[in-house]
């Protein structure tokens, strides 16, 4: 028995968890202890400037329900200086079609340099309700200002903010309708 009751309930919860759950609720709790450990020291300006359309690799945590968990990429969608501690990111993911992409997802293509050795044809989106800021220190790649960092385009970038500002405003485009925007046609 634990001083800390909290620390019995934690260790009767992971008890309960399928074996696979618990191996990676454990390595985010050793994620996160890092990230307490070190956030008093960290310094932000030593990360990269980060400009809108660059993509970046996050961890976006253990989360309940639907939102947004694990490492994954994202695209940022501020113009952010390197001394800011946080960074507004839009989190990617990959599907083998546009039809698989749900409303208010934004359809991006096949973007060559996210996908891995030998699968070429893997197509991304952008998940615009999961929008949020994220500490710095959770990003994995780009971190360093000397490190090579993908950008999107300027295109598909608007895509993902015509889609959010309908999103949040109701003033969708083209009829008033909620649409997935095909970056291939005109």
């Amino acid at each position: 028995m634990s001083k800390y009751k909290e620390l019995d309930d934690l260790e009767t919860l992971i008890e309960g968890m399928d074996s696979d759950l618990q191996t990676k609720y454990l390595k985010w709790l050793k994620l996160s202890n890092w990230y307490l450990k070190n956030e008093k020291t960290f310094k932000p300006e030593k990360y990269a400037k980060y400009n809108p359309g660059d993509v970046i690799t996050i961890n976006f945590g253990f989360n309940v329900g639907a939102e947004f968990g694990g490492r994954h990429f994202a695209v940022v969608v501020e113009d952010n200086t390197r001394k800011a501690g946080t960074v507004m990111v839009t989190p990617l993911s990959s599907c083998s079609s546009e039809e698989e992409v749900k409303d208010p997802s934004v359809y991006l293509g096949v973007i060559k340099e996210l996908n891995f050795p030998g699968t070429d044809e893997t197509h991304s989106f952008a998940v615009i309700n999961q929008t949020r800021p994220i500490s710095k220190l959770r990003i994995s790649t780009p971190a360093k200002p000397t490190e090579p960092k993908l950008n999107i385009g300027s295109d598909l970038l608007e895509k993902i903010y015509a889609n959010t500002e309908a999103k949040y405003t109701g003033t969708y485009p083209e009829n008033k309708e909620p649409k997935i925007i095909d970056p291939t046609k005109p």
